[in-house]
């Protein structure tokens, strides 16, 4: 019998499009319940989200967040630290995945179940081009815990 925990997957979207420049666009959510998970420790909690253009590097830059909007970190506001952008991408019409750890934002600090909206906003969309997210990802990395001893 295998004691292998595998992670929790919350997509928060499977792609979205957006050219409206300077205003963020809800493109998925999620419920959250960290008191409630399906293992008894986390790792890791990696916001991972994927984005594109349709133009080349500098020609469109774009941000993904992750919004409370349940307000179970004290206020609704964006998770600290959860601002993914595309500016250091080398070619922004490939897609490319950026990712960081929101464990020391989460667990400890919600006081309870809530919603989380990913967002995308985008800048510098002149000419027409679009930015694409096409994936947006919170993953649950369980902690490993050895058996109990008998």
């Amino acid at each position: 019998m295998s004691s292998v925990l595998t992670p929790l997957v919350l997509d928060l979207l499977k792609g979205v499009a957006s050219d409206d420049t300077g205003v963020f666009t809800v493109v998925g959510a999620c419920y959250l319940d960290l008191d409630n998970l399906p293992f008894p420790a986390v790792k890791e909690i990696l916001w991972r989200v994927i984005l594109e253009s349709s133009s080349p590097a500098g020609g469109d830059q774009a941000v993904v967040d992750l919004f409370d909007t349940s307000g179970v970190l004290g206020a609704p506001d964006t998770v600290t630290d959860s601002e993914l952008d595309n500016s250091g991408a080398a070619d922004q019409t490939v897609p490319e995945m950026f990712e960081v750890d929101l464990r020391q934002r989460l667990v400890g600090v919600a006081s309870g179940p809530g919603v989380f909206e990913a967002r995308l906003k985008v800048f510098d969309a002149g000419g027409g081009a679009t930015v694409y997210c096409k994936s947006a990802q919170l993953i649950l990395v369980p902690a490993f815990q050895p058996p109990p001893i008998i």
